[in-house]
């Protein structure tokens, strides 16, 4: 991983890669760029092919060091399990485990246990579940949809969606022209 020759630049990937949530213009003014020369020419110097390439090895090599390899997949992965989850097959592996405790909850795959949103216990001897809540179904499948590009809407023709932010539900509309 050779670095940049412009110095300006390999500071500016250097504080990009560095920070939680990415802003051109800050990593350049941290890099030493004058405020108003980030702000006039941030994009300019973000989209360099040079500056693209070099922003990908440093967040490479962090998520290595980090151990987040995959990050991408990993992140559809739990989406999936969510979206794809079905409560009766939660419930029915529930029954077959025994008692519905929590010893029965170690019966589930890590998928369907990734699922549940909310577990309430039954007080008293037992503590028997009373109530199984699963993450909003839609919500994940709406992100997994958006990340595969399915949800782009063609002037005049089929559904816009959108979510019910209360009860992660959807409705739809037809799209305007």
């Amino acid at each position: 991983m050779p670095k940049l020759k412009n110095e300006g630049h390999e500071r500016y990937c250097q504080n990009y890669t560095a920070m939680a949530k990415p802003v051109t213009s800050t990593a350049l003014i941290d890099a030493g760029y004058k405020e108003k020369y980030a702000r006039q020419m941030g994009h300019n110097i973000h989209a360099r092919d040079d500056v693209q390439v070099r922003l990908t090895e440093l967040a490479e090599a962090r998520n290595e060091r980090l151990g987040i390899i995959d990050q991408q997949d990993r992140v559809i992965k739990e989406l999936s399990h969510v979206g794809y989850s079905n409560i009766v097959d939660i419930l029915i592996d529930i029954k077959e485990a025994g008692p519905a405790t929590v010893e029965s909850l170690k019966k589930l795959s890590k998928e369907q246990r990734s699922a549940i949103m909310e577990i309430t216990f039954h007080e008293g001897a037992g503590g028997y579940i009373e109530k199984i809540k699963l993450h909003p179904k839609i919500a994940s499948l709406k992100l997994i949809g958006e990340h595969e590009g399915m949800f782009k809407p063609e002037r005049g023709s089929g559904l816009m969606f959108f979510m019910d932010a209360d009860y992660g539900g959807v409705e739809g509309e037809e799209a305007d022209d």
